[in-house]
């Protein structure tokens, strides 16, 4: 991608920039998470760098920066340096517009997973790299990064609840050996425990929830005056015109609630055709899937990645994982059977592929369902 982005002027006392093969990025955003991980990551004798993104806020002003000011106070708390990095234009580039489109094309986007692939993973911690020298980087998510005698792999976390592998599947493989994951082996509880006794005001601070840009509101909110009214039809399986919709991007694969007509009987949205405004809505049972497309592939384990591999896969955030098994690879693309029919995979989102060690073999965004 080989885009770089400004990083403002020390929020507290610079880094003194000794010893940057010894020193760690982290990505804080001041929640308790993060804020846990720089202080570990302090105790086992790295030398830490707090870094903080800046980003729209709700309306999507570009000159009103989210929040992150907290992570500011817990960086003075700890006694490390601390930078915010000018990545508003690139979070409304990769993330924002990225989100819309996908809106507007009939598909479901999940704008934290690109966030943190091409945001994070990418423009920002090459800019940390570029211009500091630090190539260590660590973030607060739930997962692990493990290293055998046969290198380094991106793991799922040990309390499979709280696990966010699912959501950082998109790092870069070479990148594994100099990224930092400390709470992986440890329990939410036990990160506010410690965030407590080292007396971190955030130590009880709320969980932050989807959507950051939006204010963790309705989407519709950031869709802009391209979502205006558009009926169109709504048919059942067999072709037949049975309701109107307001506009596509009001629904996804899948949904139940919300669709703003009545039928009698519960149905969920089975297609979504931007071509032709229309939607197909079906009973449960019809939103069964037995095979899924996936593209944009990042493939972390390529040995494993191969037709007739037999793996599992999670086709949503908080899906549990399903078998499956590999049936095509093509020019960085993946046809998926699952061993049962499976609800509503659904285009635009993400499908996770892992091995028996809950290793992460690829990943990559869900394009056709069938």
């Amino acid at each position: 991608m080989n885009e770089i982005v400004d990083i403002f002027e020390p929020s507290l006392e610079p880094w003194n920039g000794v010893s940057p093969d010894k020193t760690v990025a982290v990505m804080m955003s001041g929640g308790v998470d993060s804020s846990v991980t720089a202080s570990i990551l302090l105790e086992q004798g790295w030398n830490v760098v707090g870094v903080t993104m800046k980003i729209p806020s709700a309306n999507c002003n570009i000159k009103s920066p989210c929040c992150g000011e907290e992570a500011v106070f817990v960086s003075k708390k700890l006694g490390i340096p601390h930078y915010f990095l000018h990545t508003e234009d690139v979070f409304k580039k990769y993330v924002i517009e990225y989100f819309r489109e996908s809106y507007f094309s009939g598909k479901t986007p999940n704008p934290c997973i690109e966030c943190n692939r091409v945001s994070k993973f990418n423009i920002l911690w090459d800019t940390i790299e570029q211009k500091m020298g630090i190539k260590h980087f660590a973030t607060g998510h739930y997962a692990k990064v493990i290293e055998n005698e046969k290198g380094f792999f991106l793991a799922r976390g040990d309390d499979c609840r709280r696990d966010q592998s699912y959501f950082i599947y998109g790092i870069e493989r070479h990148k594994l050996p100099f990224f930092h994951l400390p709470l992986g082996e440890i329990e939410k509880t036990k990160v506010r425990m410690l965030a407590e006794e080292k007396q971190l005001h955030v130590a009880q601070r709320p969980d932050s929830q989807d959507l950051c840009f939006a204010g963790e509101g309705d989407y519709r909110n950031v869709l802009g005056e391209r979502a205006k009214e558009m009926p169109g039809a709504v048919y059942d399986v067999q072709g037949n015109e049975i309701a109107r919709h307001k506009g596509i991007w009001n629904y996804t694969i899948g949904q139940r609630r919300g669709l703003g007509f009545a039928l009698g009987e519960p149905r969920y949205v089975l297609e979504i055709n931007p071509t032709t405004n229309s939607i197909v809505v079906g009973t449960r049972s019809e939103s069964n899937r037995m095979n899924m497309k996936i593209i944009h592939l990042n493939i972390l384990i390529a040995k494993e990645c191969i037709v007739e591999q037999k793996l599992k896969v999670k086709i949503r955030s908080l899906s549990t994982l399903k078998e499956c098994i590999v049936s095509e690879i093509n020019n960085g693309e993946l046809i998926l059977k699952f061993l049962t029919p499976q609800f509503a995979p659904t285009p635009g989102q993400h499908a996770v592929l892992y091995n028996n060690e809950d290793f992460v073999v690829a990943g990559g965004i869900i394009d056709g369902v069938w």
